[in-house]
């Protein structure tokens, strides 16, 4: 039975949620204007960190407002809110996570879930022990109508074995610069490309090796190459060197399989197929229908598709478990660019 079949039977099944925001940035006002929209759920509470600009990106939402990052006092005060949107910078994730799970409120969780060993292994330990119904991290890239598009192709197997995979995210110095003091590079540029790599060869990664050149200290060249258990080779490339270039963020994305090529330029709206018959391929995806059987856009696509699991209590298409292995990998790579040398990757 389809997702979209189980909702409609489900609908007096479902439950009536309320939600809070801890960090009213450009993703997390998106994340709450969604739920906003859905008619059984609600927006009751929003935390942010500074006052003034909370206030002024919060306009459109008339709930109460906490300041400073006093998310505490937002759960004291509310004790009816059922889930929890943890959209706040990433070194902020640990402690509400924790607190949420612990108190078993369900958390739609910004990536990249944590940003160091210490937390990646108290997150996973707490998360693992909780219904992994309950949990879902934000990779907006698994709701692309162009990557379902690939991933459908290459599970029917027409076009052979996958067996490599290019990936470019470029970032500029003014992006980056508010996390090059708080957290390793790689947890924040490519864990979206660590994702997307899994998510298409239907595989774990069991190697990484990993440079990182630093021109000053805000130009890097980051290069990162994963071994998957499956056989395929995949190589991640990531620049941070223009001072200021946000409206033209160069992302590109090759699968190499035996029958043929698939290319995608995330600034346009198609991808395009060659085939080893030399036959092409470039199906029009601008206007595309359903992911997980619900109607896209990457970003409401995602966060309708959060809110419909939470209330048929399902398992959301990306849950903690992909979360947890995007840091791990992450780790990885900052290990091997730090050690200057290849690191296997071992699972529990």
């Amino acid at each position: 039975m389809s997702y979209l079949k189980e909702l409609k039977q489900g609908l007096m099944m479902k439950k009536s949620l309320k939600y809070a925001l801890i960090g009213p940035g450009r993703m997390g006002i998106n994340y709450a204007s969604t739920i906003q929209k859905k008619s059984n759920n609600s927006l009751v509470a929003i935390c942010g960190n500074r006052k003034k600009s909370t206030i002024k990106g919060t306009s459109d939402f008339s709930v109460p407002l906490y300041f400073n990052g006093d998310w505490k006092s937002m759960f004291d005060n509310h004790p009816e809110i059922d889930c929890v949107i943890i959209a706040s910078p990433e070194w902020e994730h640990f402690e509400p996570f924790n607190y949420c799970i612990a108190n078993n409120k369900k958390v739609i969780l910004e990536k990249p879930v944590a940003i160091n060993s210490r937390q990646i292994q108290s997150m996973k330990k707490l998360a693992f022990s909780k219904n992994q119904n309950s949990i879902a991290v934000c990779f907006t890239s698994r709701f692309d109508p162009r990557l379902n598009f690939v991933k459908n192709r290459i599970n029917s197997g027409k076009l052979g074995k996958i067996g490599y995979i290019y990936s470019r995210r470029n970032a500029d110095v003014k992006t980056i610069d508010r996390i090059y003091s708080k957290m390793p590079i790689p947890f924040w540029l490519i864990v979206h490309d660590i994702d997307i790599m899994r998510f298409l060869t239907n595989s774990e990664v069991i190697s990484v090796s990993a440079s990182q050149k630093e021109i000053d200290k805000k130009r890097v060249v980051l290069t990162a190459s994963l071994s998957f258990k499956n056989g395929t080779e995949g190589v991640i490339e990531s620049t941070c060197f223009t001072d200021d270039a946000s409206n033209s963020k160069a992302t590109a994305l090759d699968i190499e399989l035996e029958k043929g090529k698939f290319e995608i330029n995330f600034t346009q709206s198609g991808v395009e197929l060659f085939k080893a018959n030399n036959s092409y391929e470039r199906p029009d995806l601008s206007d595309f229908q359903i992911v997980h059987d619900e109607i896209i856009g990457n970003t409401p696509a995602m966060i309708n598709h959060f809110a419909n699991c939470f209330e048929l209590n399902k398992t959301p298409a990306t849950t903690f478990y992909d979360g947890w292995m995007a840091a791990k990998i992450s780790e990885a790579i900052d290990k091997s660019i730090k050690k200057q040398k290849k690191i296997e990757i071992t699972y529990e």
